[in-house]
């Protein structure tokens, strides 16, 4: 399947699990900073965006982004406060929704997934509440990754964030980072993980 082919097919699922999260979050009346193009997908069923229901009939809506380097579906309504900014040498994008975060970053100049992760590893260990809940191997497409799951307060609230770092075959170090409140993981995180795994980078 080619990559529009497999954006189509994530986007779908993806409409479909934000049509079923359940309700538990109030609704945010912030728009997208950047302005993406808005992929309208089917079935048609009342939206549903992180329990919001809306009182109106429409199909669920997803976003394509369209970055420098990579592409991914995320849902409509996060907001993008930052989009490809250099931090420290690393690019940085970011979409959020109040307690809700999807963050990918690219670096150029680790090594090793290891040596990429190492700097926030090391910090969030010595943070106040921080658990560590697995790090382990896995497969990122062909691409062998680490995923990290742990808990840490951030403003106050538990969040519950998965990292999957992984190195392409240029020598660029992809982090793709997505958190919610623990309270609402379960409920959650069957989308979320659908959105970090529909990271499609376009200059391999």
């Amino acid at each position: 399947m080619d990559q529009s082919g497999v954006l189509r097919s994530a986007g779908l699922t993806l409409a479909l699990l934000l049509a079923g999260v359940a309700a538990g979050c109030a609704s945010s009346s912030r728009s997208p900073s950047a302005a993406p193009n808005r992929t309208k997908l089917k079935p048609e069923i009342p939206r549903s965006i992180f329990g919001v229901q809306r009182t109106e009939a429409r199909e669920p809506e997803a976003s394509l982004f369209t970055g420098k380097h990579f592409e991914m579906l995320y849902p409509t309504g996060f907001a993008i406060p930052s989009n490809d900014r250099n931090v420290g040498g690393s690019y940085e994008t970011i979409f959020d929704y109040r307690h809700y975060l999807i963050r990918v970053d690219e670096s150029r100049h680790a090594s090793t997934v290891e040596q990429a992760m190492a700097p926030m590893r090391k910090r969030l260990r010595h943070t106040r509440g921080y658990v560590e809940l697995s790090a382990r191997n896995v497969r990122y497409e062909h691409y062998r990754a680490i995923r990290w799951e742990y808990g840490v307060p951030e403003h106050g609230v538990l969040e519950h964030n998965v990292d999957i770092t992984f190195r392409d075959e240029r020598g660029r170090v992809w982090s793709v980072l997505v958190g919610a409140p623990a309270s609402d993981w379960g409920r959650v995180s069957g989308m979320l993980n659908l959105v970090s795994d529909g990271l499609v980078i376009t200059d391999p």
